[in-house]
């Protein structure tokens, strides 16, 4: 309340300092806010990045697992696939119909 009676009786010049001194604290308010407001998104984004960059390993350790998985299924198709075979020329052999 002093400030304002102090600012209603100062001449223009010294109204004009108040004003200045004034809007330069609002300033660094703003600014204030601002900075935390970007701190805190950063540590958040920080976070979601650490949180995505150990998914990204587990998924990328499935995905290695299930490679190996299917190339383990594929040799296994493929020798049954060829003890078909050799079953079907075997049961011709014997002159067995297939």
């Amino acid at each position: 309340m002093i400030d304002t009676l102090e600012f209603i009786v100062a001449d223009p010049r010294t109204r004009r300092k108040m004003q200045e001194k004034y809007w330069a604290e609002q300033n660094e308010v703003i600014w204030e806010n601002q900075v935390t407001t970007l701190t805190n998104e950063n540590a958040t984004l920080t976070s979601k990045n650490e949180t995505l960059t150990s998914k990204n390993a587990t998924l990328s350790g499935k995905v290695s697992t299930l490679t190996s998985k299917n190339e383990t299924l594929s040799s296994k198709n493929a020798t049954l696939s060829d003890e078909n075979a050799e079953l079907r020329r075997l049961l011709q052999q014997a002159g067995i119909k297939v």
